[in-house]
């Protein structure tokens, strides 16, 4: 069995060293699928040995095409192997390189799933988000392949492991994913804008569409409730050498955003009035960011304005209370139960 990373990119020069390095010590195979980065990319990720890099030539956004084309490659390696779907802005932790966890999973059966508990890194490697909904989920991260499984059609923020495989994954707690996106707050607050307009565009794009976006994108605007990171997370990685710092910023520059800036002045500002992206003067970025040279208002009228500053808070926090009510109340319930067949 080998243990093969599969890792679409698209100018991660900020952060791929870094995840090729702890990648590199447990993985046997990492397979890059490079989405056109013309940033300094390639040249990162042409200087690990364990990697084999394909290019996607497509410029459309399709995350299940990435998934197809990566599985695809990864079966010109023989053998039921162990999968893993990782981004480039993310590591497992330390703890995978354990022999007990070798051991686990020499013996995944073909055909099965595991899940990991996942923190989201926040400012530096020092602390994790544990704020709803960042805190206390895993995520499915990596299949055995029994070279049969397949996955199904999608555009955005799709399962990493076959839809088969969902009800049977198992949870394991041994090892952790590491995301590091928040590091970098800027670069992942253009990549929320980006999210959103996508998503918008490939809507029915309607108002009620813009709001959902808002709803399901909102967490990421708020405050985060920091807990100090794990230090067996990153130990042995140090202790391999593993220097944990990004790189510096050569340039401000983000694809998303520059996307994003493309269709609000090719769409018109109005057709984005609703979507809560104008927290950045685009004005300013397309003149002094990105040499474009757009006409841009802001569109809103004062309702959205205060919608987007009030009202989608209120909206969040009232979710998030009765989000706490009904899980405490299922904890009391499990709780009574359990006392009552005791007693």
């Amino acid at each position: 069995m080998k243990k093969i990373v599969l890792m679409p990119v698209k100018n991660e020069g900020w952060i791929l060293n870094l995840s090729l390095q702890c990648a590199s010590t447990w993985a046997d195979i990492i397979i890059i699928l490079d989405q056109n980065s013309d940033d300094n990319t390639a040249a990162i990720y042409q200087k690990f040995a364990k990697v084999v890099a394909v290019k996607n030539i497509s410029r459309e956004f399709n995350e299940g095409e990435r998934r197809k084309i990566l599985l695809q490659e990864a079966r010109k390696f023989t053998g039921d192997n162990l999968l893993f779907h990782l981004d480039a802005d993310e590591i497992i932790s330390s703890e995978i390189l354990t022999e007990e966890n070798n051991k686990i999973l020499e013996n995944l059966a073909p055909g099965t799933a595991i899940k990991i508990p996942i923190f989201n890194l926040w400012g530096d490697f020092k602390y994790y988000n544990q704020r709803y909904p960042w805190g206390g989920n895993y995520i499915d991260i990596a299949y055995k392949d029994d070279r049969k499984l397949q996955f199904e059609d999608g555009f955005i923020h799709l399962a990493r492991i076959p839809q088969s495989l969902k009800e049977k994954s198992q949870a394991l707690e041994n090892f952790c994913l590491l995301h590091l996106q928040y590091l970098d707050l800027p670069r992942s607050a253009a990549k929320q804008r980006f999210y959103r307009i996508l998503e918008f565009i490939n809507s029915d794009k309607k108002i009620s569409s813009a709001l959902k976006l808002n709803f399901k994108y909102f967490f990421t605007k708020e405050k985060p409730k920091l807990q100090v990171l794990r230090e067996s997370y990153l130990a042995t990685y140090q202790d391999l050498g593993i220097d944990f710092k990004i790189e510096p910023k050569l340039e401000n520059y983000f694809y998303q955003e520059e996307y994003a800036l493309k269709e609000i002045i090719s769409r018109g500002e109005n057709f984005f009035k609703w979507l809560d992206i104008w927290d950045v003067d685009w004005q300013t970025l397309g003149i002094n960011k990105y040499k474009l040279t757009p006409s841009l208002k802001d569109p809103r009228h004062l309702f959205i304005r205060i919608y987007h500053h009030q009202i989608q808070k209120l909206i969040s926090q009232t979710f998030q209370m009765l989000r706490a009510l009904i899980l405490k109340n299922a904890l009391t319930y499990r709780f009574y139960k359990k006392f009552k067949k005791n007693h």
